[in-house]
Formats: C-alpha cells, sequence, structure tokens
C-alpha cells in the first residue's frame, strides 16, 4: 500500500469501517509512514473540531415555540378526513427542512465546496513543502511542462513564464485536490514557492478572485472556462493576489 491508497482510506478508518484486512494493511502502512502518521492526527484533529458546538446554530424559545406550533397545525390538518392525506406531509416536511437548517453545521452548499477545496489545496502544499517533494518533472520551461502532461489528466493546464515578475517556473507534479485529479504548477519568488493547482471546475462561472487563508498559508481561487485554479503560498496577501491576477489574465 502506497501513501496515495492510504489517503482513500484514513477516513473510513477513523470512523471505524474497514475490514480486519484493510484496517491491518493500514495500521502496517502507518508504522512504517511519518508522513502518512502526521497526516493521520491531522485528520483526527480535524475531525474532532468539527464536532464542535460553536459550529452549530442554537435555536431561541421563541424559534422552538414557532416550529412547534407548526407541526401542531400539520397533525391538526391530517386529522381532518376532507384535506387530502399529502397536504399534513408537505407542512411536515417544510417544518423538518426548517429545523435542517437550523440545526445542521454552518455552510452554504457551494460556499462549503469551496472552502473544502481550498483547505485540502494548502494542505496539499504544505505536504509537498514538508517531504520535499514539490515536483515531478523539473523544468523552467512552459511548453516542456505543459506537454508532460499530455495524456496524463483528462485535461491540459496551461502553463505561463512569469519570470518577469519575480516568479521562476520550478517545475510541475501530478496531484490530487480533495480527490479531484490536478496538475500543480511550482514557481519559486525569492525563498517562497507557490504551488498553482488546477483542476477541472466543479461548477459554472464564479470567476471572481475569492482568498481565504488557513494554516499560515494564503489561498487565492477562481474559475475559469472548465477549469479551477488554486494559487498557494506563503507570500503576503496582497503580493499573492497581484501574481494570482496576472495568471487570470495570462489564460
Amino acid at each position: 500500500m502506497n501513501c496515495k491508497e492510504l489517503e482513500a482510506l484514513l477516513d473510513p478508518y477513523l470512523d471505524g469501517e474497514l475490514d480486519t484486512a484493510q484496517q491491518s494493511s493500514v495500521e502496517q502502512h502507518l508504522e512504517g509512514c511519518a508522513d502518512c502518521r502526521h497526516r493521520l492526527e491531522d485528520l483526527r484533529a480535524l475531525h474532532k473540531a468539527l464536532q464542535s458546538k460553536d459550529l452549530r446554530f442554537q435555536a431561541s424559545d421563541t424559534l422552538k415555540q414557532r416550529l412547534q406550533g407548526e407541526l401542531e397545525k400539520a397533525a391538526a390538518r391530517e386529522a381532518r378526513p376532507r384535506w387530502p392525506r399529502y397536504a399534513a406531509a408537505a407542512a411536515v416536511v417544510a417544518v423538518a427542512v426548517t429545523l435542517a437548517w437550523v440545526f445542521l453545521p454552518l455552510g452554504h452548499g457551494g460556499e462549503d465546496e469551496d472552502d473544502a477545496m481550498a483547505d485540502a489545496a494548502i494542505a496539499e502544499h504544505a505536504q509537498a513543502l514538508s517531504a520535499k517533494h514539490l515536483t515531478d518533472l523539473v523544468s523552467a520551461d512552459p511548453a516542456a511542462v505543459q506537454s508532460w502532461f499530455t495524456g496524463k489528466l483528462p485535461f491540459n493546464p496551461p502553463v505561463h513564464d512569469f519570470a518577469a515578475q519575480g516568479y521562476t517556473l520550478v517545475g510541475a507534479r501530478l496531484d490530487h485536490v480533495k480527490d479531484e485529479p490536478a496538475a500543480a504548477l511550482v514557481y519559486q519568488h525569492g525563498a517562497d514557492y507557490v504551488t498553482v493547482f488546477v483542476c477541472p471546475a466543479l461548477k459554472a462561472g464564479d470567476t471572481d478572485l475569492d482568498a481565504d487563508n488557513d494554516s499560515g498559508y494564503d489561498i487565492v481561487y477562481w474559475n475559469q472556462g472548465a477549469l479551477s485554479f488554486w494559487v498557494v503560498g506563503k507570500l503576503d496577501p496582497a503580493e499573492l493576489k497581484r501574481f494570482s491576477e496576472s495568471l487570470h489574465a495570462s489564460i
């Protein structure tokens, strides 16, 4: 079992969902791989953090009374024989949706998806730095890097030269960001490295540049055509935004 194969099993391993043979294989790999043990500990900490009560809404007494009233109305409608049974059922469903909105963890679909992708991109960048494995191909030639990806991914990532702006193309590697195939383009700016992850776009639109940060890293991301771009580094946020704007304009 290699590290990539193990990564797909870490969540079910923590949840106790693996069979005996899979669990034994995971634990055997973990014994000999410090990087995967660190990844497991990070994932365990994330699981614990997601159980925090701070991530959930608390309904006020007024809202609870209002919901109880709606449930009682639905029950009364069901008791009336002249009402179609589906009317009461629809009312109960409406109340259930309201309850889910109130009590489920914070987040709004697409925003959650973007947050998860951003966190995953930051984690992959940090992992590559820690493992000192930033590139599978070392090259400063954009054409050579783009050609290297041919046939390795279901898309061809755009690769550009930003040496004039102080960003030297170091090379590239194949990667995954939250289970999405990704081209990782690596640039060096002074003593810092910037990774541009190029993935299939998960949704249309959203072409504006958005920014986030986590664990000391900043990220700028956007969609462009059929691709999404996730630019990660430890640069000053404004500097990373300027580089991302240059990349956005060049595509």
